[in-house]
């Protein structure tokens, strides 16, 4: 391989102008998708405080039962049936031992979350 054709062809590829070729391409989709992200994440951030309104969580506590919400949300996009059951139950044992009361990260998972308890083993 030819070093001096190599470092000619990465040269071409990291000008400027070829860079905002390639930003213009990929913009729309990148402001859609981060679009689409917020609105989730606000809407998750105020399912869970109108979820723990009614519940007597300290104001310093309430980050914690966000980031369990996000974490959840975040494993919804990418996993879907058992798995994802079994990988928020996996996440909920995280944010309990965390210090977090397992009654208020149930009531996230099942009315934010809308992800069913995992189901025990039959007999």
């Amino acid at each position: 391989m030819d070093p001096v054709r190599a470092s000619t062809r990465y040269s071409v590829k990291t000008t400027g102008a070829r860079a905002k070729e390639i930003l213009d391409v990929r913009k729309p989709s990148m402001t859609s998708r981060f679009g689409s992200w917020a609105v989730a994440q606000s809407r998750i951030v105020e399912g869970v405080k109108g979820v723990l309104a009614s519940t007597t969580v300290l104001s310093v506590d309430l980050a914690k039962y966000i980031a369990f919400a996000l974490e959840g949300y975040s494993l919804s996009c990418r996993l879907q049936g058992v798995q994802l059951v079994d990988e928020v139950s996996l996440a909920l044992a995280k944010w309990q031992a965390r210090g977090c009361v397992n009654a208020n990260l149930v009531i996230i998972r099942n009315n934010v979350l809308s992800i069913p308890a995992p189901t025990p083993p039959g007999p």
